[in-house]
């Protein structure tokens, strides 16, 4: 899909994550990203909560639900539309999650993103719909960070970590400001 939605249909702005998940444990693992144009959407930032507003998360979490109640052990595929909170870009993804060490209890979950811009709304018509996707489809909507050190949505339910990098952030602009004022 990385070379024929470039080349055939003009869609360059994409990009893939895998993450990688034991179900029981609060953490994920970014173990792949490609960026076919250029760094978009969450990067690999060390140390921090990814958000978990994020479909590649809320699938993994679903796939464990079936797995523990219910024996599951196929495969499950979800899409979102994400608005990044900060930026207000949105981005379609479409996200599949399967066992992926069943000996290692271990599960995955593979996105493949795609930015909403003028040329995906021409190739993917339901995009044009009013109010957007949530409107004319049961593709659900959820606004996203990159994670929750860096977010600014403080009224999340899914928050597992204080806004802390964003904290800093406005304390060193505070803080600028004050010294201008002094000059």
């Amino acid at each position: 899909m990385s070379n024929v939605l470039p080349s055939h249909f003009g869609i360059d702005q994409l990009f893939f994550y895998r993450f990688n998940h034991l179900p029981g444990q609060t953490t994920f693992k970014l173990t792949k990203e490609m960026h076919l144009s250029r760094q978009q959407g969450p990067r690999g930032i060390v140390d921090e909560h990814f958000c978990r507003r994020w479909i590649a998360w809320t699938i993994l979490q679903e796939l464990q639900f079936l797995q523990q109640n219910k024996g599951f052990d196929g495969t499950i595929c979800h899409a979102q539309l994400s608005e990044y909170a900060d930026s207000g870009l949105q981005y379609l993804i479409i996200s599949v999650a399967h066992p992926f060490q069943p000996e290692f209890q271990q599960n995955m979950s593979v996105s493949m993103c795609f930015a909403v811009n003028d040329t995906l709304k021409s190739k993917m018509k339901f995009l044009n719909a009013p109010n957007g996707v949530k409107s004319l489809t049961d593709i659900p909507f959820r606004v996203v960070n990159q994670t929750c050190e860096r977010c600014g949505i403080f009224d999340c339910r899914e928050r597992v970590a204080a806004p802390t990098v964003l904290q800093k952030k406005r304390q060193f602009e505070a803080t600028k400001k004050a010294m201008e004022k002094l000059k």
